[in-house]
């Protein structure tokens, strides 16, 4: 697959905004067609290293949140991590890539590092009204909002089916509208 035929996606939302569920719904309609990455992952497995469970509690969220703060001043580490996955991406068969980003920094330096290959990319957003008023106490979850998204989907319902249904044809219509011949 040619590199202009693929689309990133850098996705973000404030935590149970339904993230996740987006990109399966996108998996379950493009199968074997989708490379998922998180620039918190290594924080993860370096959490895990310091006893952090897995759950995602506010405090927990806060956690990784401040650890990932250390790691991008030290080093920038998620950062590269994110563009190491970029590069193997770029030659994968796999035709979106989502990357979860939450930090308004963050995602600009990814753009920048996009915007000197031929691969589409977007910016999304996913909000949901019961995430909008809880305050997270960190910076990550709750500036989430500050950056100049090209798109936002607003996740307003509990119905599953129904979620997926206005995603997918959200996604297809507007996100990546060049697989049926638009932009």
């Amino acid at each position: 697959m040619e590199v202009k035929e693929k689309l990133i996606i850098i996705i973000n939302g404030k935590g149970g905004s339904g993230k996740d569920t987006c990109v399966e719904f996108v998996e379950k309609h493009y199968p074997k067609s989708v490379f998922n990455v998180s620039a918190i992952d290594p924080i993860k497995r370096a959490a895990k290293q310091l006893g952090w469970d897995g759950a995602k509690t506010d405090k927990d969220r806060k956690f990784l949140a401040d650890l990932k703060s250390l790691s991008t001043e030290y080093n920038d580490y998620c950062t590269q991590y994110i563009l190491d996955q970029i590069e193997i991406f770029k030659v994968t068969n796999q035709k979106f890539m989502f990357i979860h980003c939450r930090e308004p920094e963050n995602i600009s330096k990814i753009e920048s590092y996009l915007t000197c290959f031929p691969i589409r990319y977007e910016t999304l957003l996913i909000t949901r009204p019961i995430t909008e008023k809880h305050f997270y106490g960190n910076s990550s979850d709750d500036n989430v909002e500050n950056y100049p998204y090209n798109y936002k989907f607003c996740n307003n319902t509990d119905d599953l089916d129904l979620f997926e249904k206005m995603f997918m044809n959200f996604f297809e219509t507007s996100v990546c509208s060049f697989i049926n011949g638009g932009k």
